[in-house]
């Protein structure tokens, strides 16, 4: 009886550490394409950069986290969420989106200069 309920605890505890791995990809409902240009094509992905980036519209905020190469660590703030998009497979997702997709990186955005900010990872 108890190597069953021990069983049936770790069975539990797996699951829902595997279900915390899978991210929800979801193309945007009303991404504007009308609003933005062609910022950077990369390999089967496009990014788009908003025409008018409004003062307003650049602001501090918290940081979202973008995948990164490994050994780092990559945020973004909610105005590059909002003033860039991704076309890829003829849908359209956020910066963020698209690196969870696996297209990029955020040291990959830096490069381009995308306002990612990107910083090696201390061992513990």
């Amino acid at each position: 009886m108890r190597k069953t309920l021990i069983f049936i605890i770790v069975l539990i505890i797996m699951i829902g550490m595997s279900a915390c791995e899978k991210i929800e990809v979801v193309p945007m409902e009303n991404p504007e394409p009308e609003l933005f240009n062609t910022f950077y094509e990369g390999d089967g992905y496009e990014i788009l950069r908003r025409r008018e980036i409004e003062e307003g519209k650049v602001y501090v905020s918290l940081g979202y986290g973008v995948e990164a190469d490994e050994g780092y660590s990559c945020l973004t703030g909610a105005s590059v969420i909002d003033n860039y998009r991704v076309l890829y497979d003829g849908e359209y997702y956020n910066i963020q989106t698209g690196s969870h997709l696996g297209l990029y990186t955020g040291n990959d955005l830096e490069e381009i200069g995308i306002n990612i900010t990107c910083s090696e990872e201390k061992d513990k």
